[in-house]
C-alpha cells in the first residue's frame, strides 16, 4: 500500500491506492467478469473542479522512434485503432506491436500522446496513462527484457519514460521535466499471460514540474519493454491529459489570450463573427488553429473555410483541396451530333441551375430535358477563368448522375428500362472526355478509361418504389494527366425515353491523379476522407470489423468505417468474399429486393433478378405474394413483363396509331403504382380514338383471360365515350356519356391488330362514376374489366381501343394502370396474408376463372380426413376466407376439383 501526495498548489489530490495486476471488474459480453488478479481502490478529495481531460478534444498518436529525440517518429496502431487512445473508454485498447507487419526496423523507443489542431491556452498539469501490459511487452522498460508471461515486473525491467511537448502539431518535440509514480507502481506489477488475463492493466500518473500552455502536442516517449518484435512495444487502454481551462472572460469559448493575440474583442461574445470572410467563425478558427484575421492561414491559395469543407488541412500548405470543379463554372447543354462544334451547341439546364453542377452538394441537381426540341447529345462540364496551373492537373472526373424514370444518363436515345427498373448494358453508351485550353471555345477529345458501364449496369432508375431521381456515381480517368486546361467536359448520347433522352446531374467533380505518400496502396485523399492515417501503412487494419481490410475497402470503394456501406443488411466483407454481391449497391441484381433480404429472409439469389426463371423479378413476386423460388408460382398480371403503349387514331381499325404520352410516361401504365398516371390529351391534334395496351418482346405462353383498366378521369375527359361528351366538374357520368371500347391483339409486335371476342362491365362500372369536384382537380379512379372469350395465347401485344370521351381536345383517355391477367395453373393456389383479425382466422388466395375452389381444414395433420369449410366460385380475382377460431390450431388448404 502506498500513500502519495501530489504537489501543485492549493488543489491537492490525496489518494490511497491499492493495486495488483489489472483493472477493476469490467463488463464483457453477456455478463460481468473480473479481469484483475487483485483489486484497485481509490479514496480522496478528487481533482479541482475546474480540471478537465482535454485529450478528448485532440487526436491520439502512437508509434516508434529510433531514440528519445525531437523527431516525430513513425506512427503504428495494432490490435485496435487510433481513436482508442482517447475515446474515454477503458475497455478499448491499442498497441504498437509490429508482429503482423514484419519488423519495427530496430526502432526500440515507443511514444503515445495527443496532438491538437490549435494551440492549447489551458494549463496542462498531469498526464495519466492506462497501460495494457501483455505477456511479451506493453510497457516502457529495458528492450528485449521481461519476466515472461504472467510474471512480475522488477526494477530491472523498467525505464522511466520522458514527457515531451510540441508547438507544431507533432513535427518537432522538446523535453519537459516531470515527476511520476511509474517506477513505483510498475515494480511488482503482474503482466498478462500464463493463467492471467492478457493484457493486464495499470494506471500511471505523470506531473509536469512546470505546467505547459500554448502547446498543440504532448507525448510520453521511452524505451520499449518486453521481448516481442525483438525489443518490446507498449500497449494503451487510455491516455488522459488533465488541464486547467484558460481564462475566458466573455464565455464565448475562446480564451482571452487568444482573442488578444488575434485582435478580437475580449468582453464581447464574438464567437460567431467571421472577420476574414473565409467561411469559418471565430470559434471555428480557434478550434481548428487557423488565423481569424487571415482567410488563407497556410498561404496555399485556398481559403480556410474552403479547405475545411473539402477535407484538406488549412494549416498545411502541401495539403490542398483536390476538387478543382469548385473553382470553376458549370456548363451543360445539348447538341444534335456528338462531333458538332461549339457553335451548334445549345446551353440547356432544366429543373435546376448551373451552380448545382459543382456546388459539392449531392442533393441539388439539374438536367438537360428539352421537351421536343432537337438534340440527341448532351454534355456537362466545368470551365475556369484562368487555366489550371501545374499544381492542379486534371486526372479524373467523378460524375454523380440523377437518373429519372424516363432518362438522365448517357445511353441509347429513346430507350429505358421503365420506372424503377434496372439499366442494362445494351442501354448504355460511355461518354467521351474533352478538354479545352481556350475556356470552351474549342474542345479536344482525350483518351480515358471509366467504370461508367460497370457502375450503371444493374442500377435502378427512379420511379415505382425507387426515389425519382435515383443516384449513381461513375469515374472517368484520363490516360494522361492534363495540365494547363481551362475546361473539361463529358459528352455523349442521351439515354431515356423523355425528349429523346437527356442527362441529369447531381454533381461533377474534377480531380487530380490520386497520390499515395505512405505507399500503402490507398489514395491519401481517400484516407483523409475516411479518417485513416496518411503517413503510416494502415492498409491491413479493419476498423469497422466487416471482414475487409482498409486496402480491400479502398479497392472495393466501400467505407472502411461503416461495416455495411450500402445498408443492405450484409457486411461489406460478406458481400465481397461470400456472396459476391456489390457492397456499394443495396440491390445488386436490381430486382427490388435488397441483397440482405434476398439472403437472410427470402432465400433468393441476390445475383439473379429472377431466381426461379418465371419471367417475374424476385421483388415483384414478393410484393405480389407469389414464391420467387418456384417457377410454378407467378403473379396473374403479366403486364409488368411488357411495355405500355398509349396513343390516338382517327378510326377504330387495325392500324398501329400515333403514340401520345401526356403528363406521364409509358411506364405509368404497368408499373403497379396507382399514384402514377398518363393520358392522351393532345390539344388540337387530329385523333378521336384512343388506345392503351401492353406489348411483349416475345409471345406470351400463358393464356391471357382478362384485362383490368383503371382510368384516371378528369373533369373534361379521360374515358371511352362519344367525342365531346361530359357535363364537367362535380358531375357523374351517365350511360349516354359512355361507349364500351373493343379489345385487339397483335402477333407481329404491333404492326397490325385484330379484334377478339370479349365481355365487359365497362358501361356498368362507369355509369354514376363521379368526376372531380372542381375544374382541374385531381383525377378520380374507376376500374373496368374485359373478359376474353376464350383466353388468348401466343400473342405479343394486346390493347383496348375506343372513341374518346370528354370535352378537352375532342376527348381523351387517362390511365392509372392496365393489368393483363393470365390463367393460373390449377396447382398454383397459394394461401396469402394469413392472420387473425377481429377474433377470426383470415387468409386470401387468387382464384381461377371457372374453377370451384374447395376450402378445407384439419385440427391436426394426423387427422384422417380434411373437413369442408366452404366452396368459392373462381373469377380470377383475389378471394378472402374467414373462419371462427374454434380450436387451438387449424390447418387450411384450397383444392380444385
Amino acid at each position: 500500500m502506498e500513500t502519495r501526495t501530489a504537489a501543485g498548489g492549493p488543489d491537492v489530490m490525496c489518494s490511497i491506492q491499492c493495486r495488483f495486476g489489472g483493472p477493476p471488474v469490467r463488463r464483457t459480453g453477456g455478463g460481468w467478469k473480473a479481469w484483475a488478479l487483485g483489486w484497485l481502490c481509490a479514496v480522496g478529495t478528487g481533482a479541482a473542479a475546474s480540471a478537465a481531460n482535454i485529450a478528448l478534444e485532440g487526436t491520439g498518436i502512437l508509434g516508434v522512434n529510433s531514440a528519445v529525440n525531437s523527431e516525430p517518429g513513425t506512427l503504428r496502431f495494432n490490435g485496435g485503432v487510433r481513436a482508442n487512445i482517447n475515446d474515454g473508454n477503458d475497455l478499448t485498447r491499442v498497441d504498437n506491436w509490429f508482429g503482423n507487419a514484419g519488423t519495427d526496423m530496430g526502432q526500440a523507443f515507443s511514444f503515445v500522446g495527443i496532438v491538437w489542431n490549435g494551440m492549447r491556452y489551458d494549463t496542462i498539469t498531469t498526464l495519466t496513462l492506462h497501460m495494457a501490459t501483455f505477456g511479451d511487452g506493453g510497457w516502457f522498460g529495458a528492450q528485449n527484457n521481461g519476466p515472461g508471461a504472467g510474471g512480475l515486473l522488477t526494477a530491472a525491467d523498467l525505464i522511466e519514460p520522458t514527457v515531451q511537448i510540441s508547438t507544431d502539431r507533432g513535427q518537432t518535440w522538446s523535453t519537459v521535466a516531470h515527476t511520476s509514480d511509474y517506477l513505483a507502481l510498475m515494480d511488482g506489477h503482474t503482466i498478462g499471460g500464463g493463467g492471467n488475463p492478457n493484457p493486464t492493466w495499470n494506471v500511471l500518473t505523470f506531473h509536469l514540474n512546470t505546467p505547459a500552455t500554448r502547446v498543440n502536442g504532448i507525448r510520453l516517449i521511452g524505451e520499449n519493454g518486453g521481448t516481442a518484435d525483438g525489443n518490446g512495444f507498449i500497449g494503451v487502454f487510455e491516455f488522459e491529459v488533465e488541464a486547467t481551462p484558460a481564462v475566458d472572460t466573455d464565455g464565448d469559448g475562446m480564451p482571452d489570450a487568444w482573442e488578444v493575440e488575434h485582435s478580437l474583442n475580449v468582453g464581447v461574445n464574438d464567437a460567431g463573427e467571421d472577420p476574414d470572410g473565409d467561411g469559418l467563425t471565430n470559434l471555428e478558427e480557434f478550434q481548428r488553429g487557423t488565423d481569424p484575421r487571415n482567410p488563407d492561414t497556410d498561404g496555399d491559395g485556398f481559403n480556410d473555410g474552403f479547405e475545411v469543407a473539402m477535407g484538406s488541412d488549412p494549416l498545411d500548405p502541401s495539403s490542398i483541396p483536390d476538387n478543382w470543379a469548385l473553382q470553376g463554372t458549370g456548363i451543360m447543354g445539348t447538341k444534335e451530333a456528338i462531333d458538332d462544334g461549339p457553335e451548334l451547341e445549345t446551353p440547356h439546364f432544366q429543373a435546376g441551375v448551373l451552380a448545382n453542377i459543382n456546388d459539392d452538394d449531392n442533393t441539388t441537381r439539374v438536367d438537360t430535358w428539352n421537351g421536343t426540341q432537337p438534340g440527341t447529345v448532351s454534355f456537362v462540364g466545368i470551365v475556369w477563368d484562368e487555366p489550371l496551373d501545374a499544381g492542379r492537373p486534371v486526372g479524373r472526373l467523378e460524375l454523380t448522375l440523377a437518373t429519372f424514370l424516363d432518362g438522365g444518363w448517357f445511353g441509347v436515345n429513346g430507350v429505358g428500362p421503365g420506372a424503377g427498373n434496372a439499366l442494362t448494358e445494351a442501354m448504355l453508351v460511355d461518354p467521351r472526355v474533352e478538354i479545352s485550353r481556350d475556356h470552351g471555345a474549342t474542345w479536344t477529345v482525350v483518351p480515358h478509361t471509366s467504370d461508367y458501364i460497370e457502375r450503371l449496369t444493374g442500377h435502378r432508375i427512379g420511379g415505382g418504389t425507387v426515389p425519382n431521381p435515383s443516384s449513381v456515381t461513375a469515374t472517368f480517368t484520363l490516360a494522361t494527366v492534363a495540365e494547363g486546361v481551362s475546361g473539361v467536359r463529358l459528352v455523349g448520347t442521351e439515354g431515356g425515353t423523355a425528349s429523346g433522352g437527356f442527362i441529369g446531374v447531381f454533381e461533377l467533380r474534377v480531380k487530380a491523379f490520386a497520390s499515395d505518400s505512405d505507399n500503402d496502396g490507398m489514395n491519401d485523399d481517400w484516407e483523409r476522407q475516411h479518417g485513416l492515417i496518411v503517413g503510416i501503412d494502415d492498409s491491413g487494419e479493419d476498423p469497422d470489423n466487416d471482414g475487409l481490410t482498409n486496402l480491400e475497402e479502398f479497392l472495393a470503394g466501400t467505407n472502411p468505417r461503416v461495416a455495411d456501406t450500402d445498408g443492405d443488411g450484409l457486411s461489406d466483407g460478406a458481400e465481397v468474399k461470400q456472396y459476391l454481391t456489390d457492397p456499394l449497391r443495396a440491390d445488386t441484381d436490381g430486382d427490388g429486393l435488397s441483397d440482405g433480404d434476398e439472403v437472410l429472409i427470402h432465400g433468393t439469389n441476390p445475383l439473379v433478378a429472377d431466381t426461379d426463371g418465371d419471367g417475374f423479378s424476385d421483388g415483384l413476386e414478393v410484393a405480389l405474394g407469389t414464391d420467387p423460388k418456384d417457377p410454378a408460382s407467378f403473379p396473374a398480371n403479366q403486364a409488368p413483363l411488357g411495355r405500355g403503349i398509349l396513343g390516338t387514331k382517327e378510326a377504330i381499325d387495325g392500324e398501329p396509331g400515333t403514340p401520345v404520352f401526356n403528363a406521364g410516361g409509358a411506364s405509368s401504365i404497368n408499373d403497379g403504382n396507382l399514384t402514377t398516371r398518363v393520358d392522351t390529351f393532345n390539344g388540337g391534334n387530329p385523333g378521336t380514338v384512343s388506345f392503351v395496351g401492353i406489348v411483349w418482346d416475345t409471345p406470351m405462353t400463358r393464356p391471357i383471360e382478362r384485362l383490368e383498366l383503371t382510368h384516371a378521369t378528369f373533369f373534361d375527359g379521360g374515358w371511352f365515350g362519344p367525342n365531346g361528351s361530359g357535363l364537367g366538374a362535380g358531375t357523374t357520368l351517365d350511360e349516354a356519356d359512355l361507349i364500351a371500347p373493343t379489345v385487339q391483339i397483335t402477333t407481329d409486335g404491333g404492326a397490325s391488330w385484330t379484334e377478339v371476342p370479349h365481355t365487359t362491365d365497362y358501361v356498368e362500372a362507369l355509369t354514376g362514376h363521379a368526376l372531380p369536384e372542381v375544374a382541374f382537380g385531381a383525377p378520380t379512379t374507376v376500374t373496368a374489366r374485359f373478359q376474353l372469350t376464350p383466353p388468348v395465347t401466343g400473342i405479343d401485344g394486346i390493347r383496348i381501343l375506343g372513341t374518346e370521351g370528354g370535352t378537352a381536345s375532342g376527348g381523351f383517355i387517362g390511365v392509372f394502370q392496365l393489368a393483363t391477367i393470365a390463367v393460373l395453373p390449377a396447382s398454383g393456389v397459394r394461401l396469402l396474408n394469413v392472420g387473425i383479425e377481429g377474433g377470426q382466422i383470415r387468409f386470401e388466395f387468387d382464384s381461377t376463372t371457372g374453377v370451384s375452389h374447395g376450402v378445407q381444414y384439419k385440427e391436426a395433420l394426423s387427422d384422417a380426413a380434411w373437413q369442408s369449410h366452404s366452396t368459392v366460385a373462381g373469377d380470377g380475382t383475389r378471394k378472402t376466407v374467414t373462419d371462427a377460431i374454434g380450436a387451438t390450431q387449424r390447418y387450411y388448404r384450397v383444392v380444385n376439383p
